[in-house]
């Protein structure tokens, strides 16, 4: 196993064969970067070690598998549409050792299912009636529509309008070469920035496709651009591979890049102002990832952060904490509205500074807001907290929160309560050993 691959910890790298030294050294690294990662790791890691011993899990490891499915469960599917959080790994490792023995266990499965691959909703499709979890498949199903395949149906269908919609941005006629229409590297080097594997993902930049066609266009051409991509061979390429199927176009193979695939540069571009603004107004959570990722390099004016200042009380919750975090890094020193949304977003930006400049304890202010979000948003800004800070960390998380606010619909909720009128539930706030 590489040493610097342990350093940059993948779920996927706890389902290979880690001797223990290996195991912790990857659960150590998973806890740097987040509670939720180390979780899912040490459990896929147990689970691994139980396989290679030809055993059961016992109590203990289900009660670790457990603890990471429900944590992931209450995690927020909308933080981050690029990253896959173990998500595949663990709802399998579920399904085959958790369902059957705690089939009480089979909501949370439920529950992350829209952050799950199309190849794991498939074989969820087929191995849960194998198994007779019909209970599991009814929840999941219930997520999407009446039929699980329908749902799957309906998710090939928003990856057939996402991708299709990328063939068009640079129709100039290319002949590619028989490598580059073979190996496709540099479009799947592309799809791997936009971050289209989940189900959710798919869903959410197909809406996106479908409402704002225009935007979406130019988005995705600034950040081919940004990137520093050529996007006449990338339209080629996916042209060329619509070609081979128009019918059933096997648009998953771009999920499987070959080392060949170029890295993405970090060019600064120019995003017009009115651009950006529509982009947040209209509030699609992929879209407004895109904007604010090229506007967090380009030259930008200063007083596009007095403009987007103005605008922050038009934008949904989400958008707000988005764009005031992005504030927060772009102009540190401006001053932002008493908005609680605002504030968890500053927040978030300003515990990643600190943690930048090893100034962790610097922290212990934003952990003890009245608000839970403002102090969850804080703990995810926060890595490779040093042990020694560890105390005055949690020390100030024990101060009582007086409220929490939901991020999906910007209820204001006192703190006891552990679900807004919608549902959402109340935000976790820990911080890892």
């Amino acid at each position: 196993m590489d040493e610097a691959a342990l350093e940059r910890p993948d779920s996927g790298l706890a389902s290979e064969n880690l001797d223990t030294s290996q195991s912790e050294q990857l659960c150590a690294a998973a806890a740097a970067m987040s509670p939720r990662l180390r979780a899912v790791v040490t459990a896929l890691c147990l689970q691994q070690q139980a396989h290679r011993n030809g055993r059961k899990l016992t109590d203990g490891e289900l009660d670790v598998l457990q603890a990471a499915l429900e944590d992931l469960a209450d995690d927020d599917a909308e933080e981050d549409l690029g990253r896959v959080h173990g998500s595949d790994e663990l709802i399998r490792a579920a399904v085959t050792h958790l369902v059957p023995r705690r089939p009480e266990t089979a909501s949370s499965v439920a529950d992350i299912a829209t952050s799950i691959t199309l190849d794991t909703l498939e074989w969820l499709e087929a191995e849960l009636p194998r198994l007779g979890h019909t209970v599991t498949l009814k929840a999941i199903r219930q997520l999407g529509s009446s039929n699980a395949l329908t749902w799957l149906a309906e998710s090939a269908l928003d990856m057939t309008v996402t991708f299709h919609l990328l063939t068009t941005l640079d129709e100039e006629p290319v002949m590619l070469a028989p490598a580059q229409a073979w190996h496709l590297d540099e479009a799947a080097a592309f799809i791997g920035v936009l971050g289209l594997r989940t189900v959710g993902a798919l869903r959410i930049s197909a809406a996106a496709v479908r409402q704002q066609p225009d935007l979406t266009r130019s988005l995705l051409r600034l950040t081919i651009k940004a990137c520093g991509y050529d996007s006449t061979l990338i339209s080629a390429q996916l042209r060329s591979l619509s070609q081979e199927n128009p019918e059933r176009t096997n648009w998953s193979l771009l999920y499987h890049p070959s080392t060949r695939a170029p890295a993405p540069g970090h060019a600064a571009v120019l995003i017009d102002d009115d651009l950006l603004l529509r982009a947040l107004r209209q509030g699609n959570t992929w879209l407004v990832t895109l904007a604010l990722a090229l506007a967090a390099t380009a030259q930008v004016p200063s007083h596009l952060g007095t403009r987007l200042v103005t605008e922050l009380p038009t934008l949904g919750p989400r958008t707000r904490l988005r764009t005031a975090q992005f504030l927060a890094c772009r102009w540190p020193d401006l001053s932002l509205p008493d908005d609680v949304l605002v504030r968890a977003g500053a927040a978030r930006a300003r515990a990643a500074a600190l943690a930048d400049s090893l100034r962790h304890r610097d922290a212990h202010l934003l952990l003890s807001d009245p608000d839970l979000l403002v102090r969850e948003q804080t703990v995810r800004g926060l890595t490779d907290i040093p042990t020694p800070e560890l105390p005055v960390l949690k020390e100030a998380l024990t101060v009582p929160a007086q409220q929490w606010t939901c991020l999906n619909c910007g209820t204001v909720v006192p703190a006891e309560v552990k679900e807004c009128e919608c549902g959402h539930t109340r935000p976790r706030v820990e911080i890892s050993e």
